[in-house]
């Protein structure tokens, strides 16, 4: 990181035709006033996190936050508008390696990510088994991550991008689009978590606000991309079925612990209501596992907190809704993926953390 920023500043400096080009955003502020929040609600309480040996983990946490926000900030001011439908074509290049191997993984319970990482590396080295857990009696499909919803989450965000793809672009492209969608899809169902149906339809749901024509000629196309997920995951769409019946998701182990996390942490959001205990030091392991990035938020940073992450995600949408409205035939199409994208990620908060 310390690199890229280097190389940024040098570029900065040497102002040439292809120089970053800082601005002023309301995504640039939002982004800055949820590091600012977050970073007062450490220094606020650094004698009490202190005294319950959670101030190392906040400090470390808001240090990792630091490092992302420096890496998003040099990202978007050397992005050039050019280089934006290349990215949002690796994108669903790279999301469609993610889904294939999950896939391998759902149907052979061979995790290929972790097998393949730990055979480059030098003797002895071991990435550890992943963390998923069949808790609720659901087989452990995660992916390169640590557990399925994230891998599901993931998959989901660049599901819109391969959607738009499929709008757009004509012929064979429109083809491939579509593959590329379904496999996707795929990839999420066979973490067999309900976030693989609900995050993408979030998404699903924006792009249809926006785009409703568009969407409903897709209609025959979306019966086809349902079956070759069920050829793809064999099983993986009745699992999420019966998991998403009213009756039988208000009452499953898995809402349950959720719903009952509220209660719970009463107490500890009262106790610091305006910023919270301070960023990044309600450990999980060592409190409760929460699966809910807006509840942690909320013990963490408080309302101001809360507040400041929801503005950030707000803005983004904002900002796409602009140029999605605009017309630009080039720009458009990516700012209504990202909008979409986006609606995911604000849906996905609330069922982990």
């Amino acid at each position: 990181l310390a690199g890229l920023a280097l190389v940024w500043l040098a570029a900065l400096l040497a102002r040439g035709p292809d120089a970053p080009h800082p601005r002023r955003s309301a995504v640039n502020v939002t982004v800055g006033s949820f590091v600012v929040v977050a970073g007062a609600s450490v220094l606020l309480n650094v004698q009490a996190l202190a005294n319950v040996d959670d101030l190392t983990i906040a400090i470390k946490k808001f240090a990792l936050l630091s490092a992302y926000v420096i890496f998003f900030y040099i990202a978007s001011t050397s992005l050039r508008q050019g280089e934006v439908s290349a990215f949002c074509g690796l994108i669903v290049g790279l999301a469609c390696v993610t889904a294939l191997l999950t896939v391998w993984e759902y149907r052979t319970g061979t995790n290929l990510f972790y097998d393949i990482t730990e055979r480059l590396m030098p003797p002895g080295f071991t990435l550890g088994a992943a963390t998923g857990d069949s808790e609720f009696g659901r087989p452990a499909v995660t992916g390169p991550t640590q557990h399925g919803l994230a891998v599901a989450t993931m998959l989901a965000f660049a599901f819109p991008f391969a959607l738009i793809g499929v709008i757009r672009s004509p012929g064979r492209q429109k083809l491939a689009y579509a593959l590329a969608s379904a496999v996707i899809l795929a990839g999420a169902a066979s973490t067999l978590r309900k976030s693989a149906v609900v995050v993408p339809a979030a998404a699903v749901v924006v792009l249809f606000a926006y785009r409703p024509r568009a969407l409903i000629r897709l209609a025959p196309l979306g019966l086809v991309l349902l079956m070759l997920v069920t050829a793809l995951s064999p099983g993986a769409l009745g699992s999420l079925r019966g998991q998403l019946l009213l009756e039988r998701a208000s009452r499953s182990a898995s809402t349950l612990d959720r719903t009952q996390d509220y209660d719970a942490v009463a107490p500890d959001v009262k106790a610091h209501l305006a910023t919270g205990r301070g960023y990044g030091s309600y450990d999980s392991h060592k409190y409760r596992l929460l699966d809910n990035q807006y509840l942690a938020l909320l013990i963490e940073t408080g309302v101001l907190g809360l507040a400041a992450y929801v503005a950030m995600m707000l803005a983004i949408l904002l900002t796409a809704h602009r140029i999605i409205r605009s017309g630009d035939s080039s720009r458009a199409p990516p700012a209504l993926a990202i909008a979409g994208a986006a609606a995911a990620f604000i849906v996905s908060g609330a069922l982990f953390d």
